[in-house]
């Protein structure tokens, strides 16, 4: 729903295009309205303004590595089996507590960014403080030109440096929708990897579908040459 001081319009115009348009239309007039900054926005809008209030991120935390975190892809890093080695590799270890067998090459074989070998890139690990749709995760990444990297460079990160990923959280890494494993009921998998505190790790899929929140973190790779400001 639309929250805030726009929540009593809101509800006027829901309850009026209600009675005129199907729920799919209706839903897809509330993510403009809310996209634009409610009433105040779409006033803006409509009053010839080309600014228009932007998409707040507060949910998302400062970067826990201080903007330090650098990650150099390894000269033979072969994208289309980068996870089966990773998860040939993995599954022998102790401390492997636990590995989703539906973590495989082919099943996130349409990556939207494949990492090029022995590029360098920036590695941020953003924390997650209140529930968030994964929608407005991708447009945060999107709006600071984060890279989806998915499961490869979340496998590929892992191996090289397990130390920076933080204890007692979920390390997820986002790519579109339409990359991620695609289930009989229709849900996506999220590549996710928890380390425990006392050294052992799990490698799993989340749902695309299920609210993050802050029990997760989210790792972003982005261009060195690309100007941040988050």
């Amino acid at each position: 729903m639309i929250a805030g001081s726009n929540q009593k319009s809101s509800y006027k115009l829901t309850n009026y295009l209600t009675m005129k348009y199907s729920k799919e239309t209706l839903g897809r007039i509330e993510a403009v309205w809310n996209k634009h900054g409610g009433t105040e926005g779409i006033n803006a809008f409509l009053a010839g303004r080309t600014k228009v209030v932007p998409v707040e991120f507060h949910q998302f935390g400062e970067d826990l590595l201080e903007g330090k975190g650098t990650y150099t892809v390894s000269g033979n890093y072969n994208h289309d089996t980068q996870i089966d080695d990773f998860g040939t590799k993995t599954r022998k270890l102790k401390s492997t507590q636990y590995y989703d067998d539906k973590l495989t090459s082919k099943n996130f074989a349409k990556a939207t960014n494949k990492l090029v070998p022995g590029k360098t890139y920036g590695i941020k690990m953003h924390p997650i403080w209140e529930g968030v749709e994964s929608e407005h995760c991708l447009a945060f990444m999107d709006a600071n030109s984060y890279l989806k990297v998915g499961a490869q460079g979340l496998t590929a990160l892992q191996a090289d440096q397990p130390d920076i990923f933080p204890t007692g959280k979920f390390t997820v890494s986002f790519d579109e929708k339409g990359a991620l494993r695609k289930d009989a009921h229709g849900d996506h998998g999220l590549p996710s990897v928890y380390r425990y505190p006392d050294g052992d790790w799990r490698f799993h899929l989340a749902w695309f579908e299920s609210p993050r929140d802050s029990r997760h973190v989210l790792l972003c790779f982005y261009d060195l040459d690309e100007s941040l400001s988050t």
